[in-house]
């Protein structure tokens, strides 16, 4: 069974990122992989301390490398060259993937995307091809302490008797320190719960704790147990169904899943041929549940350059082609790399040997991305790059003074000087970016018409409208936009009178304009909307319609 729950998990995740319709909560298939590895591991390193009394360090982490390390290095380093070949140096998304690279490999990824992204659902998340890879390193972050913690307190109690009972007590009450630390985190900050390991130890803990109780779930009635089971995937399924990213995720409600995984494995313990056993045993699942691991690593860097090379246009068959290919990819892996590294190489190998193999490896991995990081700073490889590089250096200098921050300042817009004949750029920071051409342009063909500067950071041109403000909190209003357009209707009221005069309006529309960003009220900086009052798509459009109709009776 505990080969076959992963292939729920791994399908859930997977035709989330996919963007299946009516998986709106698919993300929530890491939880239940917490699960699953918190009860493996602790359940390998109980049988250690039962049968030895203590821990093998080496042999475990051993173990670790042969499962984790070979299908990881592949999946990096293809991500690397993969991004070397496709994506641009000029805009940094080379590097970028080499500095997630290089985290991943050390195992701190979960750091560096709270640090850099901040917002996993957020708009720039799918840019991210290794994004998929802090989960593994809350994963391993783990590992590093728990086996540690385990032997301490086996020690401390052995002494005492019933040691394993006083393990599951002492398992619970990290367990509940973590969940304590979770929901202090989610009020003060929800990114942090969702990416630190002490704030997702508590989902790893449950699986320790229903491990180190195994022979208790051994002596439940059959009936029981078969319900639990079931009752366990019906979880896991609403979880699916019905959590979305918001306030609530990760907690509370990542409860659900996580207590669905607990059931699930406790159940199927006291009642192998139960429904839910029945059902994780079927070959399809069996199967897929054996490469769950590989196709969560392939999946996500095939979908994410595609949506890059694409400009993130959603494609719903694209991206269920590509899942399915990274699945048959998966497969092979397994078949021709993974496991004859893992279960024909390896195991001839001494413990020592194996770990001191894959350190060395990892890096030689390091050194890679480092060095195609390097050569990406040095040696941009196609025309289109060196443009963009030109194109940065005739971004305006005078950037600074012409273009308003998210708070304002001492400067402010540059204005045409009286009655003259003027371009109004209007917008807010992408819209800046079109100086330099409309410069270019009235040098080249109208030089008597002046450009006159009016953009402000996330400020959409909308006069009347309320809209909200990016990286403030939740739904925050940004009354400063609505000001500084107020005040833009008094220059168009100039511009008009002057005569011979025009208006660019440039924004980032889409983060304001699409369900998957307005239905996440209050979740967080990054849920934005044309209006404050606006909850939904349709509403949002209303207003910005409503604002657009009054600029044009002006």
């Amino acid at each position: 069974m505990t080969e076959a729950l992963p292939c729920k998990a791994v399908l859930a995740v997977v035709a989330y990122h996919s963007g299946i319709p009516g998986i709106h909560g698919g993300f929530v298939g890491v939880d239940v992989f917490f699960v699953i590895s918190g009860f493996l591991i602790t359940g390998l390193l109980m049988n250690d301390l039962e049968q030895h009394g203590r821990i093998d360090f080496l042999k475990f982490y051993a173990r670790r490398v042969r499962r984790l390390m070979p299908t990881l290095l592949l999946v990096v380093l293809a991500t690397v060259v993969a991004a070397s070949c496709l994506l641009s140096a000029a805009f940094g998304e080379v590097q970028g993937v080499t500095r997630s690279a290089i985290a991943t490999l050390l195992m701190f990824s979960n750091l560096h995307f709270l640090h850099d992204f901040h917002d996993y659902f957020g708009n720039r998340a799918e840019f991210q091809p290794l994004l998929h890879t802090w989960s593994l390193s809350v994963e391993e972050q783990f590992y590093l302490g728990w086996p540690a913690a385990m032997a301490i307190i086996w020690i401390a109690w052995a002494r005492f008797g019933m040691p394993r009972r006083r393990l599951a007590s002492a398992r619970g009450l990290l367990a509940l320190a973590s969940a304590a630390f979770a929901i202090a985190t989610a009020v003060w900050h929800n990114t942090w719960t969702f990416f630190l390991t002490p704030a997702r130890g508590w989902e790893l803990g449950l699986g320790g704790l229903v491990a180190v109780g195994l022979p208790m779930a051994h002596r439940i009635p059959r009936m029981l147990a078969a319900s639990l089971a079931l009752a366990g995937l019906v979880l896991i399924a609403t979880g699916v169904a019905l959590i979305v990213p918001g306030g609530l995720f990760p907690m509370p409600a990542a409860l659900i899943p996580v207590l669905g995984a607990c059931l699930v494995i406790a159940g199927n313990a006291g009642c192998p041929g139960g429904p839910a056993g029945r059902l994780l045993s079927t070959p399809a699942m069996v199967a897929i549940g054996l490469v769950s691991y590989e196709w969560y690593l392939w999946h996500w860097l095939v979908l994410s350059i595609s949506r890059i090379l694409t400009l993130g246009e959603p494609n719903l068959i694209r991206d269920t082609l590509l899942s399915l290919g990274t699945l048959a990819l998966s497969f092979a892996t397994v078949r021709y790399y993974a496991n004859p590294l893992r279960f024909e190489i390896a195991p001839r190998a001494t413990s020592t040997r194996v770990v001191a193999c894959g350190g060395a490896a990892t890096l030689v991995a390091v050194a890679i991305a480092l060095a195609a990081g390097h050569l990406a700073d040095v040696y941009p490889k196609t025309d289109r790059d060196l443009a963009l590089l030109q194109a940065k250096k005739d971004f305006p200098a005078d950037r600074g003074r012409c273009h308003l921050d998210l708070i304002p300042g001492s400067v402010g817009p540059c204005l045409a000087p009286g009655a003259t004949p003027r371009i109004l750029l209007w917008g807010d920071s992408m819209a800046d970016r079109w100086a330099p051409a409309i410069q270019d342009w009235t040098n080249a063909h109208e030089s008597s018409v002046a450009i006159e500067r009016l953009t402000k950071d996330a400020c959409p041109p909308l006069i009347g409208a309320l809209p909200t403000q990016p990286r403030t909190g939740s739904w925050t209003p940004y009354v400063a936009c609505r000001s500084f357009n107020d005040a833009v209707a008094g220059r168009l009221a100039v511009a008009d009178a002057a005569g011979h005069s025009g208006v660019v309006l440039s924004a980032a529309w889409w983060p304001r304009a699409t369900d998957s960003d307005l239905t996440r009220i209050g979740a967080t900086e990054r849920r934005l909307s044309f209006d404050v009052s606006a909850r939904d798509t349709e509403q949002s459009w209303l207003r910005s319609s409503a604002s657009h109709d009054r600029r044009c009776a002006r």
